[in-house]
């Protein structure tokens, strides 16, 4: 094998593959490329796709070498649209939210080239004005209504973040939207208008009949996590004494790491003081302890290491 040969390197599965000014040279040194989502490309670079080996590519784009490329999850207001010219080019690869500062006159003194590869959202009343502004589309444009409060990334609902809600707000979560509580019903059905959620929820089950409820028409891509009822919520990793199992709040709990159950504890003590646990995870505790851990937990959906 030469030298040349064992220089060359391997690449995994990629997202975005951005070869827009990638050298022959630096292609050469390329054994393989594992899947592809998004293949970027310019003019200069064109030729240089076939020496790549790409095991499954989903799509590829032709895109100048000077584009400003926005990645996973962002904000455009109305600065954004600020500067652009006929030659520049605007490509978004992930999740695009176009805020309400952005008006319809804004919008269409933008003279840049759009790319979307994604999925945008804006306010209703833009809906068919970015629609034309956009050159190519490999995704989609929803729309919202106008009021709506976004959040991106990690909202956390709690009554005082409703307290100061205004009855039937409309909320749009770009993200996780998470109830680690059980909360007021009432406060939930009196508070919360439409309810948008890409991304995951996490709600105890004693919410979930109101919450979704609540689910706009548009559409939800939302992962639930249903926290059973009566069930007290742990986030981070657990151990157990028998000190710590005297002091639990309460006597069920979901887990959303592993649980540790260390030598000493007893079966009666367990038992005493556990009534359920039910762990994303896994339980690690004694050999003397596994039958006492089963019974309190299904042990179809639970891995316990003794």
């Amino acid at each position: 094998m030469s030298n040349d040969e064992t220089r060359k390197q391997r690449i995994g599965n990629v997202g975005v593959l951005d070869l827009r000014t990638t050298s022959a040279e630096t292609v050469a040194q390329i054994e393989g490329i594992g899947n592809v989502g998004l293949l970027l490309y310019s003019p200069d670079s064109a030729a240089l796709i076939p020496r790549l080996k790409i095991g499954n590519l989903g799509s590829s784009l032709e895109v100048p070498a000077d584009a400003r490329i926005l990645s996973g999850q962002v904000a455009l207001n109305a600065g954004s649209f600020a500067e652009g010219t006929a030659s520049s080019t605007l490509l978004v690869t992930g999740q695009v939210l176009i805020d309400d500062s952005v008006t319809e006159e804004i919008l269409e003194q933008y003279q840049g080239h759009i790319i979307l590869a994604g999925q945008a959202l804006c306010p209703r009343h833009l809906l068919g004005l970015l629609e034309a502004k956009i050159d190519n589309l490999l995704g989609q444009v929803r729309p919202y209504e106008q009021g709506t409060k976004i959040s991106m990334g990690v909202l956390t609902l709690s009554e005082c973040y409703l307290q100061g809600l205004d009855d039937n707000s409309d909320l749009m979560v770009l993200g996780e939207l998470r109830l680690p509580q059980v909360l007021p019903n009432e406060l939930l059905t009196r508070k919360l208008g439409a309810l948008q959620v890409q991304g995951s929820i996490l709600c105890h089950e004693e919410n979930l009949a109101a919450l979704s409820g609540r689910f706009s028409t548009l559409g939800n891509t939302a992962q639930i996590t249903v926290i059973p009822a009566g069930f007290h919520l742990v986030e981070q990793a657990l151990t157990l004494d028998a000190e710590m199992l005297e002091a639990l709040p309460a006597k069920k709990l979901y887990c959303r790491q592993h649980v540790i159950i260390l030598p000493g504890v007893t079966a009666s003590a367990l038992e005493s003081g556990l009534d359920a646990i039910n762990t994303e995870r896994f339980i690690l505790c004694p050999v003397a302890l596994k039958s006492a851990v089963a019974r309190t937990c299904d042990v179809l959906e639970t891995r316990i290491i003794s």
